[in-house]
């Protein structure tokens, strides 16, 4: 957003969540550590969107539809499978049973509490 003030223009960014922002703004080096929602920042009037759609790493797929409110650009990581394990011992499940399986009865997944008062059962 060249020439507007620098907070003014952090402001009306964030509440636009446009895939790119920011070129060109005042304070340039300060600026991107204020901003919230964005697909790819370009900061100061060294760069250009031509930049990061065709040569600097990022690429040209940026989210639209005030998407960048929860994502950012497509890059690489976007296709690397993350999983997840978790385990408890006893005394971590014995902590932990009672709550989950109120959250889950006040959620109304009583198959999710019944798991939780197995272990209560089982480990008290």
């Amino acid at each position: 957003m060249p020439g507007r003030r620098s907070s003014a223009a952090v402001d009306a960014g964030t509440a636009q969540a446009r895939g790119w922002e920011y070129r060109g703004v005042r304070a340039a080096a300060r600026t991107h550590v204020r901003v919230r929602n964005y697909g790819s920042l370009f900061l100061g009037e060294e760069t250009t969107v031509a930049y990061g759609d065709k040569a600097v790493g990022i690429n040209h797929t940026l989210p639209t539809g005030r998407a960048a409110r929860y994502t950012g650009g497509l890059w690489v990581g976007k296709f690397i499978k993350v999983v997840t394990f978790q385990r408890l011992t006893r005394e971590g499940s014995r902590m932990i049973a009672a709550h989950a399986s109120r959250i889950s009865s006040m959620e109304g997944m009583a198959a999710h509490a019944e798991t939780c008062d197995l272990r209560i059962r089982r480990y008290s």
